[in-house]
């Protein structure tokens, strides 16, 4: 990796971070490594049980059932959160977010650019 790949990645992973605990707390899931998974004496992964299937199946049909009531692509122009349909003020501006994460990103970009790794721990 070169150190623009590493700077483009390190920069990346707050935005990641967010999307991935908010899919992780949606689904009620966790990462785990193979090795932390327990094995059933079949040899398959707890993951691949009935019950879990079941389980997985239903969260879906939930999430499936509860967006047409609260769809994001809607033709209402306001700022809406769709779990609790609380409308955003007039003085919301979605560039001023943009704004910010610019700043934040600016802000990422002079605490790493300085930083530069040994070619062994590359």
């Amino acid at each position: 990796m070169s150190e623009t790949q590493r700077l483009v990645w390190v920069m990346s992973m707050p935005a990641c971070a967010v999307i991935n605990n908010a899919m992780k707390s949606l689904t009620d899931t966790n990462f785990k490594t193979s090795e932390s998974i327990p094995v059933h004496a079949s040899g398959q992964h707890k993951d691949a049980t009935k019950a879990k299937k079941e389980r997985d199946h239903s969260a879906t049909t939930k999430i499936v059932d509860y967006l047409p009531q609260r769809s994001p692509f809607g033709t209402d122009p306001s700022l809406c959160n769709i779990t609790t349909g609380v409308e955003a003020e007039d003085g919301v501006n979605c560039e001023k977010a943009k704004e910010a994460w610019d700043q934040i990103v600016r802000w990422l970009e002079r605490m790493f650019m300085g930083i530069h790794f040994k070619r062994s721990s590359r």
